[in-house]
């Protein structure tokens, strides 16, 4: 590397390219890029940050360039982005809270299923959606997630906005930071009351089938009874 021009180690790709940008950089004296691709001697694909000053040392104009490797911080967001996508788009509530309890992401479902706007309910404790016969089920649960267990498929029941209850199935993981440590807890809540009263009804149904099962049984074993007393 030492001793050739920049844009003959191929660093930068296109050598036409290097030279033009090289000339703009002495004219201005600064040039700063976000994510500029580089392809490394091995052939890896990277992205850096790239930022180029120019000044003057002992009267002879020098270039500094600092170069900061962000493909893995790259790929992270692109993670996020992604994962930011699928929460937004999801039909069942995403919600984050704190180790208190103190709801911290809440997306649109959430706002759909509960009533609660996000701008309503951050910041605010999770336990207005609990109601009060279920008031320990929160002490119980951050109990599962401070081990570092997954609570899954929890069936419960939770209150909207509008005082309504809402049977629910919820799934809670625990959220850990860069350390391992776990920081909160992350709740799928999925909107289950119509399929409960579904399976309501279909007792129901099976209930009177049963009922009526037993009285034409017994309708049957009278009409037997006469017809024995009959042919007596």
């Amino acid at each position: 590397f030492l001793g050739k021009e920049l844009w003959e180690i191929g660093l930068f790709g296109d050598k036409g390219a290097s030279q033009t940008t090289f000339k703009g950089l002495q004219d201005t004296g600064y040039l700063r890029y976000e994510d500029l691709p580089l392809e490394t001697r091995s052939g890896e694909k990277r992205e850096v940050e790239f930022i180029s000053n120019v000044y003057d040392e002992n009267g002879q104009q020098v270039i500094q360039c600092n170069i900061r490797d962000i493909t893995e911080r790259r790929r992270a967001e692109v993670v996020r982005e992604r994962l930011a996508a699928i929460v937004k788009s999801s039909d069942d509530a995403i919600i984050s809270t704190e180790l208190g309890g103190i709801v911290t992401t809440w997306n649109s479902a959430a706002e759909k299923m509960f009533g609660y706007t996000a701008q309503e309910i951050l910041g605010e404790p999770l336990s207005r959606l609990i109601p009060k016969d279920r008031s320990d089920e929160e002490r119980k649960i951050l109990d599962v997630i401070l081990r570092g267990d997954t609570l899954s498929h929890f069936e419960t029941v939770r209150i909207g906005k509008n005082r309504k209850l809402i049977d629910v199935s919820v799934t809670i993981s625990p959220i850990k930071n860069d350390d391992g440590k776990i920081i909160g807890a992350s709740k799928i809540a999925r909107n289950i009351s119509e399929l409960k009263r579904a399976v309501k009804e279909i007792r129901k149904l099976n209930t009177q089938l049963e009922q009526r099962v037993t009285d034409r049984t017994a309708q049957l074993q009278a009409v037997n009874d006469e017809l024995e007393s009959f042919s007596y």
